[in-house]
């Protein structure tokens, strides 16, 4: 028979959202309802009278309520078939055709760094085997393994007068081999980091599809978009207030120059294509500053671009975002662009992100390019600890680098030429925007410091090739002018001195670089003839990102 008639229940929820409520709708189609330890007292206390487990299986709930339902009758009264009906009958046990269970936070419990002892408590056993009895027999029972359940089945019952098709129950049992799969998988995940540390022998993965996408990389490859279970999303828990759908291109682009904005402080504002930087700014004046100065870095590579802003987005900065075919804001905008004209200045932009939009924002860039501009409002980055790369086959799996950790203020000056305290904290600043840029990755720029505080970071130059000396030469023709006596910062170390013959002449006038290389002493002599400092970062401190 396809459709069952839902008259015997058994609750058993550690999340007891909505119980209560689904409770008292299952008693309006006359259902008898069977429930355990505190799901019961919920229960009662809202005036709702159920058949406790130990009256129903004729044993006590024992050790603090950790064993209740591992008792023969319950387990029969889900796992049985049509043929066992009278034998069932002979114990005296009413079979079950819902059972109503979700399991302790194992994974929440994990994530919020309680003690070991804590974590264990939290591995549920009873549960997840009433539940994968349940999904085993769905043809006989309905099981229910997650509150945002309980409106579709309230919907059906009311429907049918109280039954339940086997394609929704099918459906509810695929739900609960779902939520069984995640439950051990974070277990043996977490049983692994105990005894193999961060990076252990065996690693599961658990993904749960957030969103369908249009097509992938390029038109023709099936796309969508998927999140680890028990973590935060990161981009995929992302609001769309406005602007086209995200691609699969534009949400891999987001994702990365967001992850580029974690550990800086001053307000700051990134553009960039392909999961590159384009431009970067930060200006303690504001994000309006900082969209400016990230915005010139760079424009004609800031054409398609995604930007993402770590402060507010506000009016101004509203205006000063996308393409704006009309020049509605040239005059608003005068004391950003200069003599510029709106057209001159602003770019068509793909996508933009920031953590919160002053009223009236989301609007005025809706204005533009058609509203084709896709608006995010961002949110925390995801707390899921690993970097995982698939080429191949290969899983390759990585700790994420952690940006709000600073690189380690180890080093020394190699050069006649030497900078001060000040000096070397602008050169730091430098570092940490390089270690950004993908290898082999080369930032000209500047910094503003007054009193021992960083006001402004302008970037002017980026540059990222196959060989050294042509990042160089990428991010110094970007800079140009503004390269005469500006910062210069490099992810990897100088293999040969013609890196410095390209900063030489365009005036470069200091550089921090990671020490190594045969020809190390080449490159000092070439710098100190050209009157540049070099810093050497500790042979220890590694940069790159691929």
């Amino acid at each position: 028979m396809d459709s069952l008639k839902i008259d015997n229940a058994l609750l058993s929820v550690y999340d007891k959202t909505g119980i209560v409520d689904f409770a008292k709708f299952l008693r309006d189609y006359d259902v008898n309802i069977v429930s355990t330890g505190g799901t019961r007292k919920v229960l009662e206390d809202n005036n709702l009278n159920v058949t406790s487990i130990e009256e129903f299986g004729g044993n006590p709930e024992i050790m603090g309520g950790r064993v209740k339902t591992l008792q023969y009758k319950v387990h029969a009264a889900i796992l049985y078939r049509d043929e066992d009906i009278d034998e069932l009958k002979q114990h005296g046990i009413k079979p079950f055709n819902m059972v109503v269970c979700n399991f302790y936070p194992f994974q929440e419990t994990v994530n919020s760094g309680e003690s070991k002892e804590k974590i264990i408590e939290m591995i549920d056993i009873g549960g997840p085997t009433m539940v994968s009895a349940a999904a085993k027999n769905y043809k006989n029972v309905a099981v229910v393994s997650d509150p945002s359940q309980y409106g579709l089945i309230e919907r059906e019952m009311e429907e049918t007068d109280g039954l339940l098709s086997l394609e929704t129950r099918e459906w509810l049992a695929s739900e609960a081999e779902n939520k069984l799969a995640d439950y051990f998988v974070a277990r043996a995940n977490w049983r692994n980091s105990q005894i193999h540390g961060d990076i252990p022998d065996n690693f599961f993965l658990s993904l749960k599809k957030r969103m369908k996408l249009p097509y992938g990389e390029n038109p023709g490859q099936e796309a969508a978009a998927y999140s680890p279970v028990g973590y935060t999303m990161g981009v995929l828990g992302w609001k769309k207030l406005g602007g086209t759908e995200p691609s699969f291109n534009k949400l891999r682009e987001a994702a990365k120059i967001n992850k580029l904005l974690q550990g800086f402080e001053l307000p700051t504002a990134i553009t960039g294509k392909h999961g590159i930087i384009s431009g970067i700014g930060m200006s303690r004046n504001g994000i309006e500053h900082a969209y400016k100065i990230a915005h010139d870095c760079d424009v004609e590579t800031n054409l398609g671009n995604e930007t993402m802003l770590n402060r507010e987005c506000t009016k101004t900065a509203s205006k000063m975002i996308g393409l704006d075919l009309k020049n509605k804001w040239t005059e608003d905008l005068r004391e950003f662009i200069g003599e510029k004209s709106s057209r001159e200045w602003t770019v068509f932009t793909e996508g933009i992100g920031a953590p919160s939009y002053e009223d009236g924002t989301v609007d005025i860039l809706l204005e533009k390019q058609k509203k084709k501009i896709t608006i995010f409002q961002t949110g925390p980055y995801s707390n899921f600890p690993y970097d995982i790369r698939v080429e191949d086959g290969a899983f390759l799996m990585q700790n994420v680098a952690d940006y709000n950790k600073k690189i380690p203020r180890k080093g020394r000056w190699v050069t006649s030429m030497k900078g001060n305290e000040e000096i070397e904290d602008k050169l730091f600043l430098m570092a940490e925007v390089v270690r950004r840029i993908p290898s082999n990755g080369i930032f000209v720029g500047d910094v503003d410091i007054k009193n021992g505080e960083i006001r402004e970071l302008r970037g002017y130059g980026i540059g990222t090739s196959t060989k050294r000396s042509g990042a160089v030469k990428m991010a110094l023709e970007n800079a140009g002018e503004r390269a005469r006596s500006a910062l210069m910062a490099s992810d990897g170390f100088f293999p040969y001195p013609d890196s410095l013959d390209i900063a030489a002449e365009y005036g470069i006038s200091y550089i921090i670089v990671p020490e190594g290389g045969i020809r190390k002493d080449e490159v000092v002599r070439a710098a100190n003839e050209y009157g540049i400092g070099i810093y050497f970062l500790d042979h220890s401190i590694r940069l790159f990102s691929h």
